[in-house]
């Protein structure tokens, strides 16, 4: 999450079924509004409570910009097939 990824990049670590629902160029533009925060640091880095042992949810700190809480999923190959950033909601 420190520079944008290319279009290239995305086809390359994404899983054709997750960027035939969210374009590849989508998913760039996401990138490139969180890596306005970057530096990240990741911490608590748990399971996801779905999707077994290929999924995972972590926080990330910046002192630029918001805490993100991120839900990341692999397919059985090792590409993303879910992804989800979003601000950490306040307390």
């Amino acid at each position: 999450m420190a520079r944008t990824p290319t279009e290239g990049d995305i086809t390359a670590h994404f899983s054709p079924m997750f960027t035939a629902s969210v374009p590849p160029k989508k998913i760039v533009g996401v990138f490139a509004a969180v890596v306005r925060g970057a530096p990240y640091t990741l911490h608590d880095i748990t399971p996801a409570k779905t999707n077994g042992d290929r999924a995972l949810t972590a926080m990330a700190r910046s002192a630029g910009g918001p805490e993100l809480v991120i839900d990341l999923a692999l397919d059985e190959s090792g590409l993303i097939q879910g992804l989800s950033i979003k601000p950490k909601a306040p307390r």
